[in-house]
């Protein structure tokens, strides 16, 4: 599900629970929705380290084309 369309169906009960990225983490409350978890939170007391902010997935037989 495309990520500006989570809060909707959560408030809609199309799902039973969303995660929240970008804008969504703001405007949830205001919604009338209520967090479950704060990942970062989580991710902190379990790990000690800083929060992973993205992730990237490599190959190298692709290099030429994204180099192009």
């Amino acid at each position: 599900m495309p990520f500006d369309k989570i809060l909707d169906a959560v408030q809609d009960q199309l799902v039973d629970a969303g995660l929240l990225i970008h804008e969504g983490q703001l405007m949830y409350g205001k919604m009338g929705l209520h967090r479950v978890l704060d990942l970062g939170v989580w991710w902190q007391e379990q790990t000690g380290l800083p929060l992973p902010l993205g992730g990237n997935a490599v190959a190298k037989r692709w290099a030429r084309i994204s180099a192009a």
